[in-house]
């Protein structure tokens, strides 16, 4: 892999995680609060939560890839065809947009 693909990919790398952590899933204090209230099971629920997001994110990745998507329209397109696909992607941006104000 040369030098700019790796650095490419690190880059998404981070990009996804900073997705996941900062804008929806869970700050710290979230994670805390919800899996810690739990006891011991919420280790489970924590690494169960990691493994499901590790493999939907690459499932999506390797779908973009596969379509050279240039955003995300195109793959909710292929998924959920063209109408629903169209109410999804205005859930997203609703969820998002409502993370910023957040």
């Amino acid at each position: 892999m040369s030098q700019g693909k790796n650095r490419a990919s690190w880059r998404i790398g981070f990009a996804y995680a900073g997705i996941i952590i900062g804008a929806g899933f869970s700050t710290g204090q979230e994670v805390l609060q919800f899996f810690s209230s739990h006891g011991m099971i919420s280790i489970a629920g924590i690494i169960l939560a990691a493994l499901i997001l590790m493999f939907v994110g690459r499932q999506a990745a390797k779908l973009g890839f596969r379509l050279d998507a240039d955003s995300h329209e195109t793959p909710l397109r292929v998924l959920f065809g063209k109408k629903l696909g169209l109410v999804i992607d205005y859930v997203l941006i609703s969820f998002y947009t409502e993370s910023q104000l957040l």
